[in-house]
């Protein structure tokens, strides 16, 4: 993997982003510009975007938004590996799996 997207770059989202910064390329998807600049000046994001179908280009998507997001966005999200980081998971498995798609998904938990 060379392409993190994290969408959502609250702090669980930039923390991991932080720690992965090293090894990947990091792609910030936030809606609050304030947010975005924020992470480019950290040094925490190589791009930034407000558009959830940037994330299309990246070699995962990391869902860091709350569960509601979640549940909205993962069936839009087009990349080969899915994971999150919502507190609570039944929904989330309900909805991946309404969505029939072969896209591999991680359900974590922040802590």
């Amino acid at each position: 993997m060379k392409k993190l997207a994290v969408i959502g770059f609250g702090q669980i989202g930039a923390s991991l982003a932080g720690a992965w910064k090293p090894d990947l390329r990091i792609l910030a998807i936030d809606r609050d510009p304030d947010t975005r600049r924020k992470a480019r000046e950290r040094g925490l994001a190589d791009e930034v975007s407000e558009r959830i179908e940037d994330a299309a280009g990246a070699d995962a998507a990391l869902l860091a938004v709350p569960v509601r997001s979640v549940i909205e966005l993962l069936p839009k999200i087009e990349t080969p590996l899915l994971l999150d980081v919502a507190s609570t998971k039944g929904a989330l498995v309900e909805t991946y799996r309404a969505t029939k798609r072969e896209t591999p998904y991680i359900s974590l938990h922040p802590l």
